[in-house]
């Protein structure tokens, strides 16, 4: 009940409806942030980020409509929406749909895979297991768990 008014809060300026839906949604995704993250429209992301102290950087494209536009004539994902709201979409889609032993498919993976097994993380790919996973390469000071974001952020799979 507590998450339910913390996330009305966040999203005070919507409307009553608005967040009703949200507590729906949240409750519906059992509090796993990344899947309730990769459900929000980009304006709500960039509220969420804000809210937790992330500056975002406008883009040119700052509506909806604009945004769809944009993506209808081909422009690049990166110079619709922010960057800060979008590596983090990347990263969740990327970490919602591949499992974490698909790090073997990266240029370091033979080490990322000795790695992960060290770590007695959860395999399964959620955005939970793979943010755990790329903290403990942080703590350690592993330079090769950048293979992670870069992939997340190109327009490649991660699985062969």
């Amino acid at each position: 009940h507590e998450s339910l008014e913390y996330l009305s809060s966040i999203f005070e300026k919507e409307s009553k409806q608005r967040i009703s839906h949200l507590q729906d949604q949240w409750h519906t995704k059992e509090g796993e942030f990344g899947s309730f993250y990769l459900n929000l429209d980009a304006g709500l992301q960039e509220t969420l980020l804000e809210h937790f102290g992330v500056t975002i950087h406008p883009t040119k494209y700052t509506t909806y409509h604009e945004r769809f536009l944009a993506q209808l004539d081909g422009k690049n994902e990166f110079d619709i929406f922010p960057f800060q709201t979008h590596v983090l979409y990347r990263f969740l889609l990327m970490a919602n749909n591949n499992s974490l032993d698909t790090v073997e498919n990266l240029p370091s993976g033979k080490l990322l895979m000795n790695l992960l097994k060290d770590s007695q993380i959860d395999y399964y790919g959620t955005g939970v297991n793979w943010s755990r996973f790329y903290v403990s390469l942080e703590m350690q000071a592993i330079p090769e768990r950048k293979e992670i974001i870069e992939h997340a952020i190109s327009d490649h799979k991660l699985s062969p």
